[in-house]
């Protein structure tokens, strides 16, 4: 947003981005100009009236319940370029709380009924199911009882197990024909969200990357491309802490199901 507005001429102050500039390792610094160059030449922006006004349509989008997944937004010769961005070779598609996950799968096999195998949909309503059973209703809890649920949630053949059958594990990403229509749906739910947003700016159709530049459409050839190399994980996320009268500090972690992916 520094660069493209920057380029603009537009208030740097109105939102930060001058300090968040400032404050940026010097590896985003520069990419980040690199990177505007590039999309230059991505969308046909020739000359300096074009990159201007193709600068000055650059909007950040986020703050809101559930978080957008479209990260930074631009436009070029009619095309709204909704783009959600992805840093190094690796990154989460998703890392939401057990709630979060829940709902967008469901939302994900509502509309996957009829169209994938009815073996993988059960299977996931099971799991979801017997993970809440396990959590007892807490999706948020000290460090040390979260990492006793965990253990559980890990054992041989246990729920974590089931879910990478589904949806493959960073050793075994591919998984089986019978499951592989209903992976790809979760993979373009978990990289566009048309299903959370109807398809709204707030839903991604291109992924940005970097350092390693590149402007990719999400369509069939992405999501298969990144299929083969996608997993799944159940773990625990810092949510805080409480530091007692006595001294002790007591840390907090939510349970995530956490959806990874290589580029």
């Amino acid at each position: 947003m520094y660069a493209a507005w920057s380029t603009a001429g537009l208030d740097l102050t109105a939102k930060g981005y001058d300090k968040l500039y400032a404050e940026a390792d010097s590896k985003v610094k520069t990419f980040s100009f690199e990177c505007l160059e590039k999309l230059f030449g991505e969308v046909g922006a020739s000359s300096l009236t074009q990159k201007k006004a193709f600068c000055a349509t650059f909007e950040q989008l986020g703050g809101s319940s559930p978080e957008p997944k479209t990260d930074i937004l631009f436009k070029h010769g009619g095309k709204t370029y909704k783009c959600s961005m992805k840093w190094g070779n690796t990154f989460q598609a998703s890392s939401a709380g057990v709630e979060g996950t829940e709902k967008f799968l469901m939302e994900v096999i509502k509309a996957s009924v009829g169209t994938v195998s009815t073996t993988a949909l059960g299977e996931v309503v099971a799991v979801l199911s017997q993970l809440d059973g396990l959590l007892g209703g807490v999706k948020k809890d000290t460090a040390t009882k979260m990492q006793e649920s965990l253990k559980k949630i890990r054992q041989k053949d246990g729920l974590q197990f089931r879910l990478q059958q589904v949806f493959g594990s960073s050793k075994s990403p591919e998984v089986g024909e019978m499951f592989f229509d209903f992976k790809k749906a979760v993979i373009h739910e978990s990289l566009t969200g048309d299903l959370v947003f109807r398809g709204n700016d707030n839903a991604a159709n291109y992924v940005l990357t970097g350092p390693k530049f590149a402007l990719k459409p999400i369509n069939d050839d992405y999501i298969k491309h990144v299929m083969g190399k996608s997993s799944v994980r159940i773990s625990a996320k810092g949510r805080g802490k409480t530091i007692l009268q006595s001294g002790e500090v007591i840390r907090y972690q939510e349970c995530v199901i956490r959806f990874d992916m290589k580029d």
